[in-house]
């Protein structure tokens, strides 16, 4: 039987606190008094949060008129965006394509998601790339499906293009 003067209580709740919890160092002081297992915790997260935010430092977003944006000269850009000119990377290739029909010296990776849109899409994409690339002569060309790992994992239709 547990006798009454043994018991001590939670200074921060009120919670009654057993020997053996102060033994085995659930319950403890903490800046002078004793804390319960839950208090302690508490305490703990309080300490370790950040610091409270005293001053606003975000910029108030509004509504820019469409000519007023013109002329403050500044440009929208978007991330991840390809090149204009394909061309450019191109360049960076050292070996010259071949058009005598023997062997791939490059090769050109194509993919889209598998709805009657997407595969449209890319049938217009690859006609305009083949279109604006006249020194190019497809060698070998492969289809697979596959997953394709971007936001979403989704099944994929790659088509490879060796030229």
């Amino acid at each position: 039987m547990v006798v009454e003067e043994q018991l001590k209580s939670c200074e921060g709740c009120g919670a009654t606190i057993y020997p053996e919890h102060i033994t085995n160092g659930r319950a403890t002081i903490v800046d002078g008094k004793l804390l319960c297992p839950l208090c302690i915790g508490e305490k703990k997260s309080q300490t370790q949060a950040p610091p409270a935010v005293t001053q606003d430092d975000s910029e108030t977003l509004t509504l820019v008129d469409e000519a007023e944006f013109e002329q403050s000269g500044r440009k929208i850009e978007s991330f991840g965006e390809k090149p204009k000119d394909e061309d450019a990377k191109e360049t960076l290739f050292h070996r010259p394509l071949q058009k005598t029909g023997t062997g791939a010296t490059r090769v050109k990776v194509f993919h889209t998601k598998l709805n009657d849109g997407a595969v449209e899409f890319m049938t217009q994409i690859i006609n305009d790339w083949v279109d604006s690339n006249p020194d190019v002569e497809i060698k070998n060309s492969q289809t697979t499906v596959g997953v394709w790992e971007g936001k979403h994992a989704e099944p994929h239709l790659i088509l490879t293009v060796w030229y």
